[in-house]
């Protein structure tokens, strides 16, 4: 799953460790209220906030004290490594698992980001529905300010301190006795007069951090321009964003102002190839799964140079300092406009990719001529669609790793990827969607845990379920039996007479027909005016899986305009 890639502060993996060994002592508690009584314990920011907060131990629900539990430091947890193991992993219950998970997935969304911390582990509470989570929010907190709190976080910026350095028409550093020091590279530093409301001069090196933060915060907002503009076609975003950067320009301005030799001082400074971090390189930073991950990496970005920009500026006037402090608050309003905004292109993009699916294959690994990993590979290479997840005797451990690793594959391949019956598991692996049936979850209650964004499906086995279906919030419907199946029983077979109605009916939402469908009966099924199918043995179980869906497709008419 992404055991080597998980990766954790020490406060976190003492949280996770002492989180995990709670909740095997009190197995019947929320996991999320364990994992909270550990932060609270924990001497961290996450434990600050929630401090902070009001929140107390008590008042999570069936939690004891962890002191009074023998859940304090110990040897065992002092000696957790920073990186969990497989080992450490199977030793974790699911839904603490389902946390670490949306924790990364926090995580890789942060610039320059590599462990997980307290923080990210807090910020995970709210993304899944919990008594914990409704406690938190009553107490003020949400995931936004926990990681607002988090890039504020002295802890994480440090403090600035003023060096009395000054500048020299030559390139070397001089002391303020006027000689260099013995051994050191060459650099530029300047000397700022600041204006007299703020106190006696200060002179501090401060070029090439003004420099390396005016271009982050400007690189930042233009990806995010671009995004707004030429992905999210939102005007007004566009407008915001803009707007930002002129006053991110003016803010430089005023920095220039206040140097000896304003003009492109901050430019001079620069020294790129003498930078200490030119080199360093984060592995997540290379990887970018969608819009949203662009946005989050970007808006953070922009708010932890404007923090560094507030900071030092207050070496240069209070006007500055306050300009760069109200436009982080201004970022964080607009990070959180565009994350709504992602969501609905995402949400805009996954129907318009089930609009244009024609062929979806169930993967039941019980069913499968060969690994069940080779049969989703050797689909995605065929072309198909859209693929479902059926696994109905598997732990939650082992359906989510199986979840979380065929999420991927199709994201990559660029194929739709659904869950079947677990709204919680698609959720937590970011899936494109759940599929339920008429004995499962409703489908208003999977909409409930999914979201807007991502896809309902529901499985109608007569002309009464498709009327229901159609007046209830869900994508796309399964219509079926057709005919009895190798890899599911049925107490009645609808056959092709419900295919007909449906088509008849002309749902306003896309249908599969399902069931017992392979070569064989594929003309009986498209003469009853289907044009999407949904299989399972025909291709799981065939020798070569890829020559089996590609043939299936290449029956399948083209879809008729308009699709409804």
């Amino acid at each position: 799953m992404f055991a080597d890639e998980l990766t954790l502060t020490p406060s976190a993996a003492r949280v996770i460790r002492r989180t995990g060994r709670a909740a095997a002592l009190v197995p019947e508690a929320d996991v999320t209220g364990h994992l909270v009584a550990a932060l609270l314990q924990e001497e961290s920011l996450a434990g600050a906030i929630l401090r902070s907060a009001g929140v107390r131990p008590d008042m999570l629900p069936n939690i004891p004290s962890h002191d009074a539990a023998g859940l304090s430091d110990s040897e065992d947890t002092d000696r957790i490594s920073d990186r969990l193991s497989d080992q450490h992993l199977s030793e974790l219950s699911p839904g603490l698992l389902v946390l670490l998970h949306t924790a990364q997935k926090l995580a890789r969304r942060q610039p320059d980001v590599t462990d997980i911390s307290s923080e990210h582990l807090l910020a995970a509470v709210f993304e899944t529905e919990s008594s914990v989570r409704r406690l938190l929010l009553k107490s003020g907190l949400t995931a936004d300010a926990v990681m607002a709190r988090s890039s504020d976080s002295p802890e994480s910026c440090g403090e600035a301190i003023p060096v009395p350095f000054e500048w020299s028409d030559d390139e070397g550093i001089h002391r303020q006795s006027g000689e260099p020091a013995a051994g050191s590279r060459q650099e530029s530093v300047c000397s700022v007069e600041l204006p007299a409301a703020v106190g006696a001069d200060v002179r501090f090196r401060h070029g090439r951090v003004f420099d390396a933060c005016f271009n982050r915060a400007r690189e930042g907002l233009r990806v995010l321009e671009d995004c707004a503009r030429f992905l999210l076609d939102d005007a007004r975003l566009t407008s915001a964003l803009k707007a930002m950067r002129h006053r991110l320009r003016h803010g430089e301005q005023l920095v220039e102002a206040a140097s000896p030799d304003a003009e492109n001082r901050i430019v001079r400074d620069r020294d790129t190839p003498g930078d200490v971090a030119t080199g360093l390189t984060n592995e997540p930073e290379s990887r970018r799964a969608g819009v949203e991950d662009i946005v989050h990496a970007n808006a953070r970005r922009v708010q932890e140079a404007l923090r560094s920009l507030e900071e030092f500026g207050k070496f240069v006037g209070a006007e500055f300092a306050e300009q760069m402090k109200q436009m982080r608050y201004e970022s964080y309003s607009l990070h959180q406009q565009m994350v709504r905004s992602c969501r609905q292109l995402s949400a805009s993009t996954r129907r318009e990719q089930l609009r244009s699916a024609r062929l979806c294959v169930l993967i039941t690994e019980s069913g499968c001529c060969r690994p069940w990993r080779d049969v989703v590979r050797a689909c995605l290479d065929a072309g198909v669609d859209m693929l479902q997840l059926r696994e109905k005797r598997l732990n939650d451990r082992e359906l989510f790793r199986r979840a979380d690793w065929m999420t991927g594959a199709c994201r990559r391949a660029g194929a739709l990827c659904i869950i079947n019956d677990r709204a919680d598991v698609a959720e937590a692996v970011d899936a494109d969607g759940v599929h339920v049936g008429q004995d499962d979850l409703s489908p208003q209650a999977a909409r409930a845990v999914v979201g807007p964004e991502r896809l309902v499906g529901l499985s109608t086995h007569s002309r009464e379920d498709i009327v229901e279906a159609v007046a209830v919030d869900v994508d796309y419907l399964g219509v079926g039996p057709v005919f009895d199946s190798a890899t599911k029983s049925f107490d009645r077979v609808a056959g092709p007479e419900l295919l007909r109605k449906a088509a008849e009916q002309s749902p306003d939402v896309p249908w599969f027909a399902i069931g017992g469908i392979d070569l064989s009966v594929i003309d009986r099924v498209l003469e009853t005016g289907a044009a999407r199918i949904a299989v399972s043995a025909a291709v799981i179980a065939a020798e070569d899986p890829q020559q089996q869906a590609a043939v299936l497709r290449r029956f399948l008419p083209p879809l008729k305009e308009p699709l409804s």
